[in-house]
């Protein structure tokens, strides 16, 4: 669906034991943007595949929540360092106050067929 359907150049399952090698395969020129929500070995994996100059947002960490030992974080941090990249935080409650204008400029993308929403609707399960 991410390639077929939403347009990405590739999609990879995170979930599976082999996730660097599926990562390998399909950036065999590296990646100039890493978007993570997931954290722990999956993010220093991943920083294993930047180019020069890539950029890393984390906008969560789910594989480390409710994590009752250390958290762990990006043990191959000066992979940025060597390849000139950088590494952002994004918290989508610091931009509460802007909440209304996404609302809006959302409804106009979807309503132009800029942006798609694909919603899974199960009945009857809790």
């Amino acid at each position: 669906m991410l390639v077929d359907r939403l347009g990405f150049s590739a999609a990879i399952d995170y979930k599976r034991d082999d996730f660097l090698d599926q990562l390998r395969e399909r950036t065999p020129r590296y990646v100039d943007m890493f978007f993570d929500n997931v954290g722990g070995d999956i993010l220093n994996q991943a920083l294993t595949r930047l180019a020069r100059g890539a950029r890393v947002v984390i906008s969560g960490a789910i594989s480390q929540y409710g994590n009752a030992d250390a958290v762990v974080g990006p043990s191959n941090y000066l992979t940025l360092l060597y390849r000139s990249a950088s590494m952002t935080g994004v918290a989508v409650p610091a931009f509460a106050d802007r909440y209304p204008e996404a609302r809006a400029q959302m409804s106009h993308w979807l309503a132009d067929g800029q942006l798609t929403s694909i919603e899974d609707t199960v009945h009857g399960a809790r």
